[in-house]
């Protein structure tokens, strides 16, 4: 890579951080699958971010049916917003391909001319699901980085592109009240530019940690047990006979032989 681009590429990600986006290009959702119409809802603290900030989100995902979900999502870090929507689809019971795009914007004016920078990352990525048995889970993963200068002063707006690929792996445990913690490590090792065949070493490590809510996983509290609010169900007590019933109290007579009562 010629150094003009490596001072290209270190300039803009440079002025991300800085001004608030976060370096993070790309995001952490849930590693399980969803049933057809279950909901999950997540935030997210991804770095590297802003001023030694973690750019901070939240998420939304609904399980589809038929093998999938969709997402979207909304973060901010100090000056900087990010807007994005997801896919997945679920290659059988431990493996899920999906991909996501995000739209980074800085509303920044009169910053050394630049007035409205943006960048949008798609981020492609396949890796193993995580399950109760196995929350831990990896693959492998590619972010397409696409940045746009507009509105430059005095200057001609141009865009620049390039591609990174690495790898990815977290840990997604799920509790039984529906609660969710995950954890996720990216490295970013490849870069690849477009106008160039060459592949060039570029390592860039991401990392984000979270929480989320899985309504339909909750405890209900038939499976949780017996409560205060829930106590266990007891059989009624068999009625007694009331003493003032005819023959309550009075002894059973004796028999002879025969059969016939002793009064």
């Amino acid at each position: 890579m010629a150094c003009s681009q490596w001072v290209s590429r270190l300039v803009v990600l440079g002025l991300v951080c800085v001004l608030g986006s976060g370096c993070a290009i790309s995001r952490m959702e849930t590693a399980r699958q969803l049933e057809g119409g279950e909901v999950v809802f997540g935030g997210t603290a991804d770095m590297p971010g802003a001023l030694w900030l973690p750019r901070v989100g939240g998420s939304a995902m609904v399980g589809l049916g038929g093998g999938g979900d969709a997402s979207i999502y909304a973060g901010t870090a100090i000056l900087a917003h990010t807007v994005g929507l997801g896919a997945r689809v679920y290659l059988g019971e431990g493996i899920i391909a999906s991909v996501h795009g995000d739209l980074l914007f800085l509303p920044v004016v009169g910053f050394d001319g630049l007035e409205a920078p943006a960048l949008v990352t798609i981020n492609p990525r396949i890796t193993s699901a995580a399950t109760d048995d196995r929350p831990v889970y990896a693959g492998v993963q590619a972010s397409v980085v696409n940045e746009w200068f507009l509105g430059q002063t005095g200057r001609t707006p141009f865009a620049h592109g390039f591609v990174v690929v690495g790898g990815v792996a977290g840990l997604d445990h799920l509790f039984p009240t529906g609660l969710g913690l995950q954890g996720e490590l990216r490295m970013a090792v490849l870069s690849i530019e477009p106008t160039e065949p060459a592949l060039d070493f570029f390592p860039y490590p991401q990392g984000s940690v979270g929480l989320y809510f899985r309504p339909s996983r909750a405890q209900r509290p038939s499976e949780a047990g017996p409560t205060e609010e829930y106590p266990p169900v007891r059989e009624p007590a068999p009625r007694e006979r009331p003493s003032e019933e005819p023959g309550w109290g009075e002894d059973e007579p004796d028999y002879d032989d025969s059969g016939v009562p002793l009064y």
